[in-house]
């Protein structure tokens, strides 16, 4: 049976714990290059499996780096800082907390979680917020340990199991209606109309319109670029003629086009939201909703649409077409025409 004992450490003062077991009769000595008992303790009994697996001529498993969750989170993040969004790298961060949070134990080993903790670490999630917001934990938390085994930290990622995420109903994204939209700008005031109109004519989402500066704009090539958007790419779209006079009405009195943090414009939609009386349910970002499905039921192609809102992939351009049931109908009764179906 293997056992923990302190050595004197050779690079600097204290000690280490080193495992003492024995295999085929050989006495080895490994070390598990920590103070920490707990952490320490954990490898012992990865050790004791390992060479149990061996005298059995069982498979064995690859050699697996030990590490507490708190030095995997700094290694993942520090992995991913250079090439994803502060805000992306903000919720892995967070996601790692709350796990670690519900586990209690920062020092817990990777190697050491198993389907059971995750799937108990879903059940107690779940009584404490919505399934929406669970499943965006279990998203961010399943590419974090996928990380974990392609790195050799641990055998398997505990979170790849089927089924893991919370089953929903796809919800169809809120977009304003017609009327909606009359109501709404007819309650901005004039000086702020600027700043909806832009959003509502380019699809922009809340963190691209602050990021945007003059530089971004060019006058003479007629295109605008969305600098370092979700996904860390740049995305640029044509300045029509009726967004060339939109920008030329606004002051140019700081760098950025829109000078205000992403706060401020949700606070100021929500003022004239409640003005127009057009419902709670709408948010800033309905106004992006607003344009895809304007598009789509103008007859824009599908793949135009994702392009020009920089949608990750097809699917989520399409969730936009479930918005239209109108269009539908039409659609519906063209092709019951097309098949001479009796009336």
């Amino acid at each position: 049976m293997a056992s923990l004992h302190k050595r004197k450490c050779k690079k600097r003062p204290g000690y280490i714990y080193y495992v003492r077991h024995w295999l085929f009769g050989k006495e080895k000595w490994d070390s598990c290059r920590t103070s920490d008992r707990k952490f320490a303790e954990e490898i012992r009994k990865r050790i004791e499996e390992y060479d149990e697996r061996l005298k059995l001529g069982l498979p064995l498993p690859g050699k697996i780096k030990h590490i507490p969750l708190d030095e995997f989170t700094e290694l993942y993040v520090s992995d991913r800082i250079d090439r994803l969004a502060p805000r992306t790298i903000k919720t892995d961060r967070d996601k790692l907390k709350i796990f670690a949070d519900y586990l209690k134990d920062w020092k817990a080993l990777v190697s050491s979680l198993t389907t059971r903790d995750v799937e108990r670490f879903r059940e107690w999630r779940l009584k404490l917020v919505a399934p929406g917001t669970v499943n965006i934990s279990l998203t961010a938390l399943r590419a974090a340990f996928q990380w974990v085994e392609e790195h050799g930290y641990t055998e398997r990622n505990p979170f790849a199991i089927k089924n893991l995420k919370i089953r929903m109903d796809k919800k169809i994204p809120r977009a304003l209606t017609p009327s909606e939209i009359e109501a709404f700008f007819g309650a901005v005031d004039g000086k702020y109309k600027p700043i909806f109109s832009f959003i509502l004519s380019t699809g922009a989402r809340r963190s691209e319109i602050v990021k945007l500066r003059w530089d971004d704009i060019d006058f003479q090539g007629k295109t605008i670029t969305f600098r370092n958007t979700k996904g860390k790419k740049d995305r640029a779209i044509p300045i029509t003629l009726e967004l060339a006079h939109l920008l030329n009405s606004i002051g140019r009195t700081s760098e950025r086009v829109f000078p205000y943090n992403e706060s401020w414009f949700t606070h100021l939609f929500q003022i004239y939201r409640e003005r127009a009386g057009i419902g709670n349910h709408l948010t800033l970002h309905s106004l992006r909703h607003t344009s895809a499905t304007e598009l789509l039921r103008s007859g824009v192609s599908i793949y135009t649409v994702q392009k020009l809102l920089g949608h990750s992939s097809i699917s989520v351009t399409e969730r936009y077409l479930h918005a239209i049931p109108e269009d539908l109908r039409e659609a519906a009764e063209v092709l019951s025409r097309r098949a001479h179906i009796p009336g």
